[in-house]
């Protein structure tokens, strides 16, 4: 699955496993810039891409983030993890136009 967008949020987290080991990860969030309605995305960096995402993006890069998704469930439901696994910067080109353009259009 991916979305693309901007990249909002690098926000540094941790959580403690089943045997008692820190784990660090990163918690990004992504956000649409093409649509009208821009859908957004947390997702979770784990393990040795968490040093390398934090040398290569920034907050405000654009790109696609591709990721998965699972299910888990607990004993107090159903929640959804999504991992990622690839982020690629793009150049965001905006369509700007000039004063002098469209003039001609009949609308």
């Amino acid at each position: 699955m991916k979305i693309t967008g901007k990249l909002d949020k690098i926000q540094d987290k941790e959580f403690t496993n089943k045997e008692g080991e820190k784990i660090a990860y990163l918690e990004i969030q992504v956000t649409e810039t093409e649509n009208q309605y821009p859908n957004s995305l947390v997702a979770n960096v784990f393990g040795d891409k968490v040093a390398n995402f934090k040398k290569f993006n920034n907050i405000g890069d654009y790109g696609t983030l591709q990721f998965n998704s699972r299910v888990k469930e607990s004993t107090r439901g159903a929640f959804n993890s999504i991992a990622v696994y690839r982020f690629d910067k793009e150049t965001q080109v905006q369509e700007t136009q000039t004063a002098d353009e469209g003039k001609d259009l009949p609308f």
